[in-house]
């Protein structure tokens, strides 16, 4: 029998809640959805792809009945899709599908978890990042082997000095300019695996960040969800930019309010 894994958190996670705000239901229904589209994912597309599913196939799924481009959109906005595959699939299927396959088929594992920017061994972000020789944040320093003769023309007090940043400058470039500072580690994996061209990179974000979407920052994709969907391709002109609120607006607000503190209306004035 198939199963997921499934954590008690999850009902009171922040990206649930943001999903359940943006399709205006309940927690707990959102929760059931989720869980109905997992089931139907180890079922039927058991590495998390679904990039052979239609949105109203994927909406179906997850056993919701309203507008499905929408619903997919909203998935992938708020970081439970990554693109078509599903974010974090590892974290609920990789044990069983690991107890599946381990024995049998080795070679199954390495297939689903590549899909997923890892490299199949504890099937965890940081084997991936181990066998990279990349250290994440916040995590102890990995042992490496050198040979002598690598560090034999480098200054000892050069050759002892610790990296600062296990990110490329590259990397912190594109993540001091992007507004949504979340998952850094993943996004790091995802940047890695998708090299984008760092001008074009720049030069998208700054078109995308004046839109009216990006105003809100629960609507700004996650950065690991922007690079793997290649958001840097995207046409401008599909980011109109955001609305300057009025200054007839900001007085008329300013004026009531002044009036409130006062004990009378916009009527009485």
């Amino acid at each position: 029998m198939a199963w997921i894994e499934s954590h008690t958190v999850l009902i009171r996670h922040r990206k649930l809640k943001e999903l359940a705000h943006a399709l205006r239901l309940k927690d707990v229904y959102v929760m059931g959805h989720l869980h109905a589209l997992w089931y139907a994912a180890l079922e039927q597309q058991e590495d998390g792809d679904l990039s052979g599913w239609t949105d109203g196939f994927i909406a179906a799924s997850a056993c919701y009945t309203g507008d499905a481009p929408q619903f997919v959109l909203l998935l992938q906005t708020h970081g439970w899709l990554n693109g078509k595959v599903l974010h974090d699939w590892l974290d609920y299927a990789g044990k069983y599908l690991t107890k599946k396959y381990h024995s049998s088929n080795r070679a199954r594992l390495a297939e689903i978890w590549s899909k997923h920017g890892r490299n199949y061994g504890t099937g965890n972000i940081q084997e991936a990042f181990r066998k990279q020789k990349v250290t994440l944040p916040n995590q102890p320093n990995l042992p490496t082997t050198t040979s002598s003769s690598a560090n034999a023309d480098v200054p000892p007090d050069i050759a002892a000095k610790p990296q600062t940043s296990p990110y490329s400058p590259e990397f912190e470039l594109f993540w001091k300019d992007y507004p949504r500072k979340v998952g850094k580690g993943a996004a790091y994996a995802r940047w890695r695996s998708k090299g984008p061209p760092l001008d074009a990179v720049l030069a998208a974000l700054k078109v995308q960040k004046r839109c009216e979407q990006w105003q809100d920052i629960t609507l700004i994709p996650h950065p690991e969800t922007w690079l793997n969907q290649r958001r840097w391709e995207d046409d401008p002109a599909a980011y109109s930019p955001a609305k300057a609120k009025a200054a007839t607006d900001n007085y008329a607000y300013e004026e009531a309010e002044a009036l409130s503190k006062r004990g009378r209306t916009p009527h009485d004035a």
